[in-house]
């Protein structure tokens, strides 16, 4: 809780759970702040489920705010999902691709979170390697002056998104 972190040379924050038998599940990030050119992402679940994201402000990282990804099909544990994550009440802002990413992934939260001024997406949604992405939950969102979309669930194995009350306003496209 509480954690500042400004100008990394990689991701802010990582969990990591593809490793043999690894999991890095079950983890709570409250109230940080991540600023400055990180290289990759502000916060990263990666094969890491029953996570949660509550009121952090993320700006200026150079990828994601926010990524939540199955791991490689040459991982240790190929393909495993970031399920069960819960993303709320973030201020992610003026970072180089989306504010909030899911890829591979399934049942995320992503609820109540303010994405300004991105240069993708507010919230992006898609798979890779033929893995399902469903039943995802996103409400109760802000997302304006990003270059793309409020919201973009980029690919057609994304099923039973669940979308809601909602404000997309003011986006590019």
């Amino acid at each position: 809780e509480r954690v500042k972190v400004t100008n990394t040379r990689g991701r802010a924050i990582v969990f990591d759970g593809k490793g043999p038998g690894g999991h890095a599940d079950g983890n709570t990030v409250r109230d940080c702040i991540i600023t400055g050119p990180a290289s990759l992402d502000g916060i990263q679940f990666l094969a890491s489920s029953n996570n949660r994201v509550e009121g952090c402000t993320i700006s200026g990282v150079s990828r994601h705010g926010i990524y939540m990804a199955q791991s490689s099909s040459s991982a240790s544990q190929p393909n495993k999902p970031s399920d069960d994550n819960v993303i709320t009440g973030n201020l992610v802002q003026n970072v180089t691709n989306n504010g909030i990413a899911v890829n591979g992934s399934n049942r995320n939260i992503i609820t109540g979170n303010t994405l300004l001024n991105n240069s993708v997406n507010g919230i992006h949604i898609t798979t890779s390697a033929s893995q399902p992405c469903n039943d995802n939950i996103v409400e109760f969102n802000t997302a304006s002056g990003n270059l793309q979309y409020g919201l973009n669930i980029a690919n057609a194995a994304c099923n039973r998104t669940v979308v809601r009350d909602n404000n997309f306003s003011g986006n590019t496209v």
